[in-house]
């Protein structure tokens, strides 16, 4: 599935996407925004649609660390992880749909 389009059903109706969703294993495609290391070592691949705020945030698995530390931003990448939940919007800086313990299956520069 496309981030963007599961973005986009999330906020039409967060209600019935998380009953969609939340507890499944997902595999997205899409465009790196970000990718993000926190103080620990632990990576975070952000995808989606540059023309929107919102997007989807996957916390990379331990054992797939090293994958998502060659991302580079606008790469095109397909990750699988688990949904955990979303972040609505409510101050105008964009949602977020949560994935966890993700692999990087695919990249292409």
């Amino acid at each position: 599935m496309a981030a963007a389009e599961l973005v986009k059903e999330y906020e039409s109706n967060d209600a019935a996407s998380a009953e969609k969703y939340n507890g499944k294993i997902l595999e997205i495609n899409g465009r790196v925004k970000a990718v993000e290391k926190d103080d620990k070592g632990c990576y975070t691949v952000v995808i989606g649609d540059n023309t929107s705020m919102s997007s989807v945030r996957c916390a990379i698995d331990s054992t797939h660390q090293d994958k998502a530390s060659g991302l580079i931003n606008q790469s095109s990448v397909t990750v699988r992880g688990a949904c955990t939940g979303y972040n609505k919007d409510e101050m105008g800086l964009g949602a977020d749909i949560i994935l966890n313990r993700c692999a990087v299956i695919s990249k292409k520069e």
